[in-house]
C-alpha cells in the first residue's frame, strides 16, 4: 500500500521521471517508446526495461543530453497488466563497500555499478577534505550510506535540502538512505555514468560540508548555495552556473551593490541563475576575482553573521581589501567583464574617436580622463580638475568644454581642453554672474549656453567658445533669459521666464540677438510656451487656444510680424488609431526635422491625468496631415522631457520618465523606419538627462552617463558597449577625434 501510494504521488506531481536532485532534467520523448520485454516463466510477471533521456549542464549555457536505462515491474492482475513493486529476490541480499571514508551498502542487484560509484565517490570525499581544509575533517572521519529500494526519497516535497542532512553527528556521519541507482537509472555509456556519478557525488558531498561546517542556520541562503556552487565547480562535479549570457542578461538590470541586502536575505534551496544571479556572482566576486576569501571562509563568514545584517557582514569581508576601489564601479566591472561584451564584435565599427570623460576617486578627487573604446583602457588628461564639475563637447569634437565647482557661480571656474591643451577662462565675478554649467551649443557651435546648477539655473550665460579657442575674445554675456537660437545662430527668443529651462511654461518671448540679449525696443513680444524655429525668419510656439478650450501651435513670421494658428491638439488626435483615440492630451513640444524643412515632430502629454499616456506626432507642413508615430510609456503628466537629434538627423532623441517617479528613459526614433527604441537610463541626474547625450561624429553612436559610468550605443541595432573602471566613477561624456595622447 505504502508503495503504491508513493507511485501515484510521483506521478500526480511530475516526479515518476524527474532526476533533478541528481542535477539531470528529464526530456519528455517526442515519440512512443518501445520497451524491452522479459517475462516470467510463468507468465505472470514481466520486466519492462526503457531508455529515458535526460538533459545536464555542462558550462556557459549549455546542456548535454544522456541516456539511463529504467526498469519497471509488471504483474498479471483479474483483467490487466499492474506496474508493481519488485518482489525482495529482485533487489538481492545486502552488500557493503568500505573506503578511506565511504561506507556504502547497497543491494546485490546494482552490486556493479554500484561499487563503482562508490570507489568514485570516496575519491571524492578525500579530494574534499584536501582541497578544502579549512573543513578540519577527521582522520577517522566516517560516512555511512545505503542505497535504499524506497522510492519515496524521489517524493519529498522538501527535495533533496533535507533528506540527505545528517542525522548523527559524530565521526561517523550516517546520512539519510539514497534511491539505489536501478530506481535512478542505469547509464547506457560512460557519458551517462560520469552525469549519474556526479548527482550522487554532488548530494552527498553537499551533506557532508553541511555537516562539517554546522551550517543548519544558512542552508537555505542563495548565498550559501551559491558558496557550494563553486565548490562543485572547483571539485569538477558540477559546472559553475553562469555563463557570459547570463551576465549580459543581468546586465539589462544591474543590481547595485547597495541592492544587495535583498540577496542577503533571499532564502531558496534551489537558486538558480534568473533568479539568484547577483548571488551566485557575488560569491564568484569576492572568492574569485577579489580573492578575499576561500569558499569555506566565505560559507563560515555567512554562518557567523546569520544573524546580523548584511552590512556588517559585507564590512567584515572587505576588511583585507587594501586598494582605491569604488566598491559600486568594481562591481559593475566585474559583471561587465564577466559579460564579454567588451570583447563582442560590434555589428557597426566602433567610432574612431576618445570619449572623454569628467571621473571621480575613491579620494573623492575630480580627473578629466580619456576612454580608448577599442582598447577598453582609462587613461588621465588632467588630474587637476576641482570637482562637482560637468562637461560638454565642442564643435566639430575638436574637445570639451568643463565646468568646475558648479554648485556656486561665485567661485565656479570653467576651462576648455582641445588639441591636448587646457585653456583657463575666468572673467569678473558679480552678484549676477552666471554659472559654468555647460547646457548647450548654439547651431553652429559659435556659443555655448552656460547656467547655474540644477536647484538655481538663472541667470544664464553666453560664452563665445569658438572665439576664444581661436585666440580671441573670451568675454561671457550675460543672457537676458534662456535662449532659443535661429539656425543660423544670430538671433535668439529668449523666454525672459524660462528660469528652470522648463518651456513647456508659458513666458513672454522676445527676439533677442545672438547673445540672448533682448534690444531696449524688441521686434517681438508674444506669449507662449515650447519656441522652436522654422528658419531663420519664423518662429513658432504653443499657447493655450481660449475660444477652443486646447492647446495650439502657431507661427510667427518677423519680417511681417503676423502670427497665424498652425493647428491644435484636435487636428492631431483624428490621426490616432481607434484604441487611442479617448486620450486626451495637450501639446508638451515641436521640434523641426533636420532633413524635412516641411515636416514637424510634435509630442503630447496626458491632458487630465496626473499621469497617463503621451504621443509622438509627424506633422506635414504642406497639406495640414498629422501621422501619429509612437505612444510613450506612461509617465507624470508634469515630466520635463529633452529633446535631441544625431548629427545626421537620423535619430530624435526623447528623455522621459517612465511610470515610475524614479526612473528616466531614453526613446530613440528612427526617422527612417519610423521604429522607436526604448532604453532604460539611470535614476539620478543632477541636470535634466538630455544634456549627458553625446553623438559620435558619424551619428552611428550615443554615449551617456549611466550611474557611474558611461554606456555607448548602436541605436540601429540596440549593441551597446560600456566605459566602467573599478577605479572612477564618471558622470559626462563626450566623444573627441583627436589623437591619442
Amino acid at each position: 500500500i505504502e508503495w503504491v501510494r508513493t507511485v501515484n504521488a510521483l506521478v500526480e506531481n511530475g516526479r515518476f521521471y524527474d532526476r533533478t536532485p541528481f542535477y539531470l532534467h528529464w526530456l519528455p520523448p517526442h515519440t512512443t517508446i518501445t520497451p524491452t520485454i522479459t517475462l516470467s516463466p510463468d507468465l505472470t510477471a514481466a520486466e519492462l526495461v526503457t531508455e529515458q533521456q535526460y538533459a545536464i549542464e555542462i558550462g556557459n549555457g549549455l546542456t548535454e543530453t544522456i541516456r539511463l536505462q529504467e526498469t519497471a515491474v509488471y504483474r498479471l492482475g483479474s483483467t490487466r497488466w499492474l506496474l508493481s513493486p519488485p518482489k525482495p529476490e529482485f533487489w538481492g541480499e545486502p552488500q557493503t563497500f568500505t573506503g578511506e571514508i565511504l561506507v556504502l551498502r547497497y543491494l546485490e542487484r546494482d552490486a556493479e555499478i554500484a561499487r563503482r560509484l562508490a570507489l568514485d565517490i570516496d575519491e571524492k570525499l578525500l579530494e574534499l577534505c584536501t582541497k578544502f581544509s579549512e573543513l578540519n575533517c577527521s582522520d577517522q572521519l566516517e560516512v555511512r550510506l545505503t542505497f535504499t529500494s524506497d522510492s519515496e526519497w524521489l517524493n519529498t516535497s522538501q527535495g533533496v535540502s533535507v533528506s540527505w542532512l545528517p542525522q548523527i553527528r559524530q565521526r561517523q556521519l550516517r546520512l539519510t538512505p539514497m534511491p539505489t541507482p536501478s530506481l535512478i537509472g542505469l547509464p547506457v555509456n560512460e557519458a551517462s555514468y560520469q552525469a549519474l556519478y556526479r548527482g550522487y557525488a554532488s548530494v552527498i558531498l553537499t551533506a557532508v560540508v553541511a555537516d562539517l561546517l554546522d551550517a543548519e542556520c544558512c542552508f537555505d541562503s542563495v548565498l550559501y548555495q551559491a558558496a557550494l556552487a563553486d565548490m562543485m565547480a572547483q571539485l569538477s562535479l558540477q559546472p559553475w552556473p553562469l555563463a557570459a549570457s547570463d551576465y549580459q542578461q543581468f546586465l539589462l538590470n544591474p543590481t547595485g551593490w547597495s541592492d544587495l541586502q535583498d540577496v542577503w536575505e533571499e532564502k531558496r534551496p534551489f537558486p538558480t541563475p534568473d533568479q539568484d544571479g547577483a548571488a551566485f556572482a557575488l560569491v564568484d566576486y569576492l572568492i574569485n576575482e577579489l580573492e578575499l576569501l576561500t569558499t569555506v571562509e566565505f560559507q563560515q563568514s555567512l554562518i557567523a553573521f546569520a544573524e546580523r545584517p548584511y552590512s556588517d557582514w559585507i564590512q567584515h569581508v572587505l576588511v583585507p581589501l587594501q586598494s582605491n576601489l569604488l566598491p559600486e564601479q568594481a562591481w559593475l566591472s566585474f559583471w561587465y567583464e564577466q559579460s564579454g561584451m567588451a570583447q563582442s564584435t560590434p555589428p557597426f565599427p566602433l567610432p574612431g574617436q576618445g570619449l572623454y570623460l569628467l571621473c571621480e576617486d575613491n579620494q573623492l578627487e575630480w580627473s578629466l580622463v580619456r576612454y580608448d573604446v577599442k582598447t577598453n583602457e582609462f587613461s588621465y588628461l588632467s588630474r587637476s580638475v576641482i570637482g562637482p564639475a560637468f562637461l560638454h563637447g565642442l564643435s566639430g569634437d575638436v574637445g570639451v568644454v568643463v565646468g568646475e565647482q558648479i554648485t556656486s557661480a561665485s567661485i565656479s571656474d570653467l576651462f576648455l581642453w582641445a588639441n591636448g591643451q587646457k585653456i583657463e577662462i575666468s572673467w569678473p565675478r558679480t552678484s549676477s554672474t552666471p554659472g559654468v554649467v555647460p547646457l548647450m551649443l548654439d547651431p553652429t557651435g559659435q556659443r555655448l549656453l552656460l547656467s547655474g546648477p540644477m536647484q538655481n539655473l538663472a541667470p544664464f550665460g553666453v560664452f563665445p567658445v569658438a572665439s576664444c579657442l581661436a585666440g580671441e575674445s573670451c568675454n561671457l554675456e550675460v543672457a537676458d533669459g534662456y535662449p532659443t537660437w535661429s539656425p543660423n545662430g544670430a538671433r535668439t527668443l529668449v523666454g525672459v521666464e524660462f528660469a528652470q529651462v522648463d518651456v513647456r511654461l508659458e513666458s513672454v518671448l522676445h527676439l533677442g540677438n545672438r547673445d540672448g540679449i533682448i534690444s531696449d525696443v524688441s521686434e517681438v513680444e508674444v506669449a507662449g510656451a515650447a519656441p522652436f524655429w522654422l528658419d531663420n525668419g519664423r518662429f513658432g510656439f504653443t499657447q493655450f487656444d481660449v475660444t477652443v478650450g486646447e492647446t495650439a501651435v502657431y507661427l510667427h513670421d518677423i519680417d511681417s510680424a503676423e502670427t497665424t494658428i498652425l493647428l491644435t491638439a484636435s487636428d492631431l488626435s483624428v490621426s490616432m488609431p481607434d484604441h487611442l483615440q479617448k486620450d486626451a492630451f495637450k501639446i508638451d513640444a515641436v521640434l523641426s526635422s533636420p532633413n524635412n524643412p516641411d515636416q514637424l515632430l510634435i509630442t503630447t502629454v496626458d491632458a487630465v491625468a496626473e499621469q497617463g499616456a503621451a504621443h509622438l506626432f509627424a506633422y506635414n507642413m504642406l497639406d495640414g496631415t498629422a501621422q501619429h508615430r509612437f505612444v510613450f510609456l506612461d509617465e507624470p503628466a508634469n515630466v520635463r522631457r529633452g529633446y535631441g537629434w544625431s548629427p545626421n538627423g537620423r535619430f530624435l532623441t526623447i528623455t522621459s520618465l517612465s511610470e515610475s517617479p524614479s526612473v528616466w528613459v531614453l526613446y530613440l526614433h528612427d526617422m527612417q523606419t519610423e521604429t522607436t527604441r526604448t532604453v532604460t537610463m539611470h535614476n539620478q541626474y543632477e541636470l535634466p538627462p538630455h544634456h549627458y547625450l553625446d553623438w559620435s561624429a558619424d551619428g552611428n553612436w550615443l554615449a551617456y552617463g549611466h550611474d557611474g559610468y558611461v554606456r555607448f550605443i548602436h541605436p540601429h541595432t540596440g549593441y551597446e558597449r560600456w566605459a566602467v573602471s573599478p577605479v572612477l566613477n564618471c558622470a559626462s561624456a563626450a566623444w573627441v577625434s583627436d589623437q591619442v595622447p
